[in-house]
């Protein structure tokens, strides 16, 4: 079990969807989906708003030397993803480094299609509460005309 739905110990920000609170600086996600749906989000956010598109440009930003043994990321992300420190991503390889990095922070094994199948369940979370509101909403309407 991964602490507070937090597979890639990603520091508070309550603009992540699914962030519930804090704890340690950290944010608590109220589903693991939501957990992995912010790893995604921003690992695209550094490789399209800051043009991060290796492993070692990314995990110098995402585990920076100050706060970790940011080599040793990297070199661990590079054994566990398959592609080399320095090899240029295409922006749907970034779900491929995920495994690598909850296994550098949690020591937790993870496929990517079983953080796809997360990712899509927090996606789908949303739209299922809008799906049942939209019922809601059109029953109470229906009812209105039918009194």
């Amino acid at each position: 079990m991964i602490a507070k739905n937090n597979p890639g110990n990603i520091r508070y920000n309550p603009a992540f969807r699914g962030c519930i609170g804090v704890t340690k600086g950290f944010c608590n996600f109220s589903s693991p989906g939501y957990g992995y749906r912010a790893i995604l989000v921003l690992l695209t956010t550094y490789y399209n708003k800051y043009g991060l598109n290796t492993i070692r440009k990314i995990i110098n930003r995402y585990a920076p030397p100050s706060e970790n043994k940011t080599e040793t990321y990297i070199t661990n992300t590079v054994r566990y993803s398959g592609f080399g420190p320095d090899e240029i991503l295409e922006e749907k390889d970034l779900i491929k480094l995920i495994p690598a990095i909850v296994r550098q922070e949690n020591s937790i094994l993870i496929t990517v299609p079983e953080v796809q199948a997360l990712i899509n369940s927090a996606n789908n979370s949303g739209t299922i509460a809008l799906s049942a509101l939209s019922v809601i909403i059109a029953t109470y309407i229906i009812y209105q005309f039918i009194k």
